[in-house]
């Protein structure tokens, strides 16, 4: 039930939800035991939610203030799943008080994971002890030359469409050397179009549709204003907005610097590794990255916010 409320909610695949349902349990088993370390509670903690991965939030922030003795405020964006949630704790015996829904940043601790630009939203001068603002973004791909061109492909398109695409593990954009850049993109070609996008409840479809009209609007405000770049699409079931791929986007362009939520992946081409790593931190939203390489010096030169983040391929 929470998995097909989450799917319904956010658009992500019931498959994907499923996987989510499953670390919330086992988030509840692994804080039973906090119960009895003797943490101090802070009271009362906060909790917005984002629009996408409400339940996996809710894993990750509100059971352990939950676990350490805390009442918890959730403030979702999609209120069906928190609801939910809340209701089952009900009926497990949690004291009332303890699980909350409503909207309220005034507690002694807040916790902010949502899309970029909700943190923009905050006061500048909370008084709360501890906030902990957690945006999440898009990762990012380097393919080099010497490397598996054809695992590259099909990594790319199952994580690009992870989530609709929302999640801090969907691939926003690809850098491909240019030895091999021809040959990559026509492995795009070739295999993106096989990709059915469709209702999240439909066990026929590789990825689920978004509900949210305005979001959907802005995607393809995007796409239309950068109709001038190659895109390939998905197949799609109904109404659904197809996945797409764009090629040859510019560094200089919007849907580089700022990645938007959604089915949409940005490929462009480099020549060194040092461009590649200028390529990358042209932009403010950037969560992770995977360098394909069989070469350990090449994936060394590349330098990503701070830290060096390698996939061996």
């Amino acid at each position: 039930l929470l998995s097909i409320t989450e799917s319904i909610s956010t658009g992500v695949h019931i498959r994907e939800t499923k996987d989510a349902v499953t670390s919330l349990v086992q988030a509840l088993y692994h804080y039973t035991g906090v119960t009895q370390s003797g943490i101090t509670p802070l009271g009362v903690v906060s909790v917005v939610l984002p629009p996408i991965e409400t339940l996996s939030t809710i894993a990750k922030y509100a059971v352990p203030a939950m676990a350490a003795g805390n009442s918890i405020i959730l403030q979702p964006s999609r209120p069906l799943p928190a609801l939910l949630f809340a209701q089952l704790c009900a009926g497990a015996g949690v004291p009332p008080g303890v699980v909350n829904v409503v909207c309220n940043r005034d507690h002694p601790s807040l916790v902010v994971d949502g899309v970029f630009g909700v943190g923009e939203m905050l006061p500048g001068d909370l008084s709360s002890p501890i906030v902990r603002l957690s945006m999440p973004r898009k990762s990012s791909m380097v393919v080099f030359a010497v490397s598996d061109v054809d695992s590259a492909a099909q990594t790319c398109l199952d994580k690009a469409f992870a989530g609709y695409g929302k999640t801090p593990a969907s691939i926003a954009r690809v850098l491909v050397q240019q030895p091999v850049y021809d040959r990559f993109c026509k492995l795009l070609r070739e295999r993106l179009p096989r990709i059915v996008v469709g209702s999240p409840l439909d066990g026929c479809v590789d990825v689920g549709c978004s509900s949210d009209e305005a979001e959907v609007q802005q995607l393809e405000g995007l796409i239309a204003d950068n109709g001038h770049l190659e895109k390939v699409v998905s197949e799609r079931k109904g109404s659904a907005m197809p996945c797409t791929a764009m090629f040859g986007v510019q560094p200089s362009s919007s849907l580089w610097t700022n990645q938007p939520l959604g089915p949409l992946l940005c490929v462009a081409p480099f020549r060194t590794a040092k461009e590649a790593t200028a390529l990358l931190n042209h932009s403010p939203r950037n969560s992770g990255i995977s360098v394909w390489s069989e070469s350990n010096s090449l994936m060394l030169n590349v330098y990503f916010g701070g830290l060096f983040l390698v996939a061996i391929s």
